[in-house]
């Protein structure tokens, strides 16, 4: 990396801020310069950057007396100053090893470690630049993987920058199980400060299908014109989906509008009825609407909505026995068989069901807008993955939410709201249409119990092994229905649910 001129101390903390994005646990930080360099100063406003402290109110002393100082920030932060220590062995007293298992460090002359500092270090070194002595050069010298993310946080910085201001400061905000960041943009006193998306476009898994890689085969969006084009459609069809604000979908970076922190649960995570069977209503007018296949975008490409195809669904499915199964000794014949008697029924959904499925239509990504009215109050996000096929689907993703406990009789609600709103609808067969549910249940639980499983053993996201039981119980209430018991006896001979 180029050497990187500051004119003043403000500019090294601005580059702090920048550096602190871009930190993931394990990243050990060298401070390295003279007395009086700046290196308290620059650990200090990274630290705040990492803990969203606009105001300057964190308390962040020097270690120089402490030796270290620990943060419980949202990437847990060591500050270090090593000038006093007597022995480089004195560094595994400190607790250093054990804070870059979860977190990172900044170190204070790192000099006096000799060697016993990390491998795999991030050395910075702050010069004083030119004649003003309040102007420095930073210098660094790091592994490939983090300069790409010091890269990568600096583009987004200019990309702040352009749309939100150089005022503007970039704060943590929840994501999802996806490789998306996101990032609140404060810029004064926005009642709601608008989104920020990182999700450049990911490299290629190895094929698993005709030499495409999951990702495709089962048309997740790769490229963030997925996201502009379902909402920008949404929108157009009357429904709420956040604006875009900006973007620079070459790179892969969003500032999309905020529509609230508000829930259809509650803050115990319990589903409120009410605003669960106004989520229903909003889906019955979109499965009401009809819906193209293409959408231009205003840099002159068109968005593919892709269906919902038969190799999209035999590939989804394939989780169950590839991950679940293979945890779970799953016989080999079984497991053909399984496919079997899914074939027909993917087959099925391939004519006559073309409205739009938003594929995510549960609890973490439908906002609770209780000052509007109407279709208004639900707002929805995290669409990028929308595809044409059958609407039902996003039906049962609402009705059975592995993130949260819908109970029965709700579940039952939501069906008889759906269908009574549908039921003047020209063509609409509720009978066929409650099948199509419990049948689209089944499968997408299926799915979600190897997607758990992968979660954890591929991708160490162990948090989503609570949901595995939740889901095994929407399964065994999704194969009640009569029309499903070839496909509940096998799920019962695999073990997958009790009899």
């Amino acid at each position: 990396m180029q050497p990187l001129s500051c004119a003043d101390e403000n500019a090294v903390i601005r580059f702090a801020r920048v550096l602190s994005k871009a930190l993931k646990p394990g990243d050990c930080i060298a401070l390295h310069g003279d007395l009086g360099a700046g290196k308290t100063t620059f650990a200090r406003a990274a630290i705040r950057a990492a803990a969203d402290d606009f105001d300057d109110r964190l308390e962040v002393p020097s270690p120089t007396f402490t030796l270290v100082q620990h943060y419980d920030t949202e990437l847990p932060i060591t500050h270090m100053d090593l000038y006093r220590i007597g022995d480089p062995e004195e560094i595994e007293e400190l607790g250093l090893e054990a804070a870059l298992e979860s977190g990172a460090a900044f170190i204070e002359w790192p000099s006096r470690a000799q060697g016993a500092l990390p491998d795999n270090l991030i050395n910075l070194r702050l010069e004083e630049h030119g004649d003003d002595p309040d102007s420095r050069t930073i210098i660094i010298d790091a592994p490939d993987d983090f300069l790409e993310r010091l890269e990568r946080s600096q583009r987004i910085r200019s990309f702040v920058d352009t749309h939100a201001g150089v005022e503007a400061r970039r704060a943590s905000y929840s994501g999802d199980a996806s490789a998306r960041h996101y990032e609140l943009i404060i810029n004064g006193k926005d009642k709601r400060p608008p989104i920020l998306m990182d999700a450049p476009k990911t490299p290629d898994g190895p094929p698993i299908y005709d030499g495409q890689p999951y990702s495709q085969v089962v048309h997740l969006a790769e490229e963030v014109s997925a996201f502009v084009a379902i909402s920008q459609l949404l929108i157009s069809k009357g429904f709420v989906a956040p604006k875009i604000l900006a973007d620079d979908m070459a790179a892969g970076l969003l500032l999309i509008e905020n529509l609230g922190s508000g829930k259809i649960v509650d803050d115990k995570n319990v589903p409120m009825p009410d605003r669960y069977l106004v989520a229903t209503q909003v889906l019955a007018k979109i499965h009401a609407t009809q819906w193209p296949n293409e959408v231009p975008l205003h840099d002159g490409t068109i968005h593919q909505i892709p269906r919902y195809d038969i190799r999209a669904m035999r590939t989804g499915l394939s989780l169950l026995p590839d991950w679940w199964g293979k945890e779970n000794n799953l016989d080999a014949e079984l497991a053909k068989r399984l496919y079997g008697l899914w074939e027909p029924i993917f087959a099925r959904f391939q004519s006559g069901y073309d409205e739009i499925i938003i594929r995510d239509y549960h609890s973490p990504n439908i906002i609770w807008r209780g000052d509007e009215t109407g279709s208004d109050r639900i707002g929805i996000v995290d669409h990028q993955d929308a595809m044409i096929g059958p609407g039902l689907y996003d039906v049962a993703s609402l009705m059975q939410d592995a993130r949260t406990i819908v109970a029965p009789d709700l579940q039952e609600e939501i069906l008889d709201t759906y269908c009574r709103l549908r039921s003047s609808d020209a063509g609409f067969d509720e009978q066929q249409a409650r099948l199509d549910v419990a049948t689209l249940c089944a499968f997408r639980n299926s799915r979600l119990l190897g997607l758990w499983v992968r979660l954890d053993l591929r991708d160490g996201k162990p948090r989503f092994r609570r949901f595995v039981p939740q889901t095994k119980t929407y399964l065994s209430q999704a194969l009640a229905h009569p029309g499903l018991r070839d496909l509940r006896d096998w799920y019962i001979t695999a073990g997958v649910i009790d009899e």
